[in-house]
């Protein structure tokens, strides 16, 4: 991921990705399971919402997320390691974390092939 990527950005692909292997419905489902687990440890997740607007998906991100990179959002990396990657390994296997490994940058926020404990 490019140096000046911000968590935005980071999310934006994120979401690209998971909707291109998984579909929207479940993608969001996924993301808002993961949100509602991590925002209680990191507040500034409340003001992330995946909704259904008619037949699409529109999600909104805390605001300070398109100004700071990932590493620099704990919301992101707790949303990301704590919860994501988990519920992804459970219901997916290695397929939707290989493909996001391969995505420049995303093997620093912990995807991978590699078993976490």
């Amino acid at each position: 991921m490019d140096k000046r990527a911000t968590a935005a950005s980071a999310f934006a692909v994120l979401w690209t990705e998971l909707v291109s292997v998984l579909g929207t419905a479940a993608a969001a489902t996924l993301l808002r399971r993961a949100a509602k687990r991590a925002c209680l440890r990191s507040a500034d997740l409340i003001e992330l919402r995946v909704e259904r607007k008619g037949w699409e998906y529109q999600y909104a991100l805390p605001a300070d997320w398109s100004q700071r990179s990932p590493e620099e959002s704990p919301g992101f990396m707790d949303l990301v390691r704590s919860e994501l990657v988990p519920l992804l390994r459970e219901f997916t296997g290695q397929i939707v974390l290989g493909r996001l490994g391969r995505v420049p940058g995303f093997e620093q926020l912990g995807f991978s092939l590699e078993e976490q404990k």
